[in-house]
């Protein structure tokens, strides 16, 4: 595929999904994607690893790029050079942590964005996939179960100084040696 051919699939989906749950992202909501990811038969330890991977992709490394795509320090094959480094752990693990359709993205870029060899161009199909990426990190965050969060309720000092009793009690406590 060349990269612009991908670049006008990136801006079409992302129109696709603007205001419509991309299915990958309701199928891992829904629990009925196919991957084997998940001990204990549940899928809510892929859906927090995923949902995190995609945001940091989204909110650092591909504004970032977005950035230095402007920076004239930076050539073309210096940016190409980030992008596979910043793929390079998605690749493996956004489509078996649920995401296939965005992982398959993510690998045509990959193999695509060597092809790029002006700096806008580069900047263009760098925002497209941007604002593709943020996109699935809104849908993410949107549609997270934000409610079991109740379960987890921070600490008082009560509960602090219970810690700090046990941690004085063996075999807890640290003995320093002579």
């Amino acid at each position: 595929m060349a990269w612009s051919d991908l670049l006008h699939y990136i801006e079409a989906e992302t129109d696709a999904i603007w205001v419509n749950e991309p299915q990958d992202v309701l199928a891992l909501r829904l629990g009925v994607q196919t991957s084997e990811a998940g001990v204990y038969g549940q899928y809510f330890s892929p859906w927090v690893m995923v949902t995190g991977l995609v945001r940091s992709l989204a909110i650092v490394d591909l504004a970032a790029l977005v950035r230095l795509a402007r920076d004239e320090t930076f050539t073309v094959a210096h940016l190409q050079r980030l992008v596979h480094e910043m793929l390079a752990v998605m690749l493996g693990v956004v489509s078996y942590f649920g995401l296939p359709q965005l992982a398959a993205t993510l690998a045509a870029v990959d193999r695509t964005v060597d092809q790029i060899e002006e700096r806008e161009d580069f900047s263009r199909f760098i925002r497209a996939l941007h604002t593709n990426v943020n996109r699935y990190n809104l849908w993410l965050y949107q549609t997270f179960p934000w409610r079991l969060g109740v379960l987890f309720p921070k600490t008082n000092g009560m509960d602090a100084q219970t810690v700090l009793d046990l941690l004085s009690r063996p075999p807890y406590h640290h003995e320093e040696v002579v």
